[in-house]
């Protein structure tokens, strides 16, 4: 396997990227302050929209659909 860079990187790798980096920073939102790491969430905000802009509201949308999922799972589980 090559070693994937920015110009070579094909659409489902991308689009792994923004979406760890979409789970990476709302975790990191999560931290209760004075313990989050506000720049590092700034600079992954940076990243995700200059390097993969075109797949950061696809990644949003996956990751809320995969919390919108797991919340109906567990409520059905209750029931």
């Amino acid at each position: 396997m090559t070693k994937p860079d920015l110009n070579t990187m094909d659409m489902r790798e991308r689009l792994i990227i923004a979406q760890a980096l979409v789970v990476a920073m709302d975790t990191l939102k999560k931290v209760p302050q004075p313990y989050q790491e506000v720049s590092n969430i700034m600079d992954m905000e940076h990243i995700v929209d200059y390097y993969f802009g075109e797949w950061w509201g696809v990644a949003e949308h996956m990751v809320k659909d995969h919390h919108n999922m797991m919340e109906r799972i567990t409520n059905q589980e209750k029931n």
